[in-house]
Protein backbone atom coordinates (compact mmCIF):
# COMPACT_ATOMS: atom_id res chain seq x y z
CA UNK A 1 0.00 0.00 0.00
CA UNK A 2 2.86 2.26 0.92
CA UNK A 3 4.14 1.59 -2.73
CA UNK A 4 0.97 2.90 -3.98
CA UNK A 5 1.20 6.08 -2.10
CA UNK A 6 4.51 7.01 -2.83
CA UNK A 7 3.83 6.45 -6.82
CA UNK A 8 0.54 8.49 -6.42
CA UNK A 9 2.50 11.07 -4.96
CA UNK A 10 5.15 11.15 -7.58
CA UNK A 11 2.64 11.22 -10.49
CA UNK A 12 1.59 14.33 -8.21
CA UNK A 13 4.68 15.95 -8.40
CA UNK A 14 5.70 15.30 -12.08
CA UNK A 15 2.08 16.94 -12.49
CA UNK A 16 2.74 20.07 -10.68
CA UNK A 17 6.56 20.17 -12.33
CA UNK A 18 5.21 19.95 -15.86
CA UNK A 19 2.56 22.95 -14.96
CA UNK A 20 5.11 24.60 -13.76
CA UNK A 21 7.81 24.02 -16.88
CA UNK A 22 4.66 25.00 -19.46
CA UNK A 23 3.45 28.06 -17.30
CA UNK A 24 6.62 29.77 -17.28
CA UNK A 25 6.64 29.58 -21.36
CA UNK A 26 9.52 28.61 -23.82
CA UNK A 27 8.97 24.86 -23.58
CA UNK A 28 8.15 22.14 -26.26
CA UNK A 29 4.53 21.40 -25.57
CA UNK A 30 4.90 18.18 -27.35
CA UNK A 31 6.96 16.95 -24.73
CA UNK A 32 4.59 18.69 -22.35
CA UNK A 33 1.91 16.53 -23.49
CA UNK A 34 3.79 13.13 -23.34
CA UNK A 35 4.68 14.25 -19.57
CA UNK A 36 1.29 14.49 -18.85
CA UNK A 37 -0.08 11.49 -20.18
CA UNK A 38 2.73 9.85 -18.54
CA UNK A 39 2.13 11.35 -14.95
CA UNK A 40 -1.38 10.27 -15.54
CA UNK A 41 -0.69 6.63 -16.65
CA UNK A 42 1.48 6.77 -13.42
CA UNK A 43 -1.30 8.07 -11.22
CA UNK A 44 -4.06 6.16 -12.84
CA UNK A 45 -1.78 2.85 -12.32
CA UNK A 46 -1.28 3.58 -9.06
CA UNK A 47 -4.46 4.38 -7.78
CA UNK A 48 -5.63 1.12 -9.12
CA UNK A 49 -2.98 -0.85 -6.98
CA UNK A 50 -4.11 1.25 -3.96
CA UNK A 51 -7.86 -0.06 -4.89
CA UNK A 52 -6.84 -3.83 -4.98
CA UNK A 53 -5.05 -3.93 -1.83
CA UNK A 54 -7.66 -2.12 -0.20
CA UNK A 55 -10.44 -5.08 -1.67
CA UNK A 56 -7.99 -7.68 -0.53
CA UNK A 57 -7.42 -6.21 3.17
CA UNK A 58 -11.37 -6.10 2.95
CA UNK A 59 -11.37 -10.13 2.02
CA UNK A 60 -8.77 -11.27 4.35
CA UNK A 61 -11.01 -9.60 7.35
CA UNK A 62 -13.98 -11.16 6.03
CA UNK A 63 -11.92 -14.81 6.08
CA UNK A 64 -10.58 -13.91 9.76
CA UNK A 65 -13.70 -12.18 11.32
Amino acid sequence: MGSAISGMAAAMTRLNDVAAQTASGDVDMASQAVDLARAKTQLRANAAVLRATNEMMGTLLDVVA
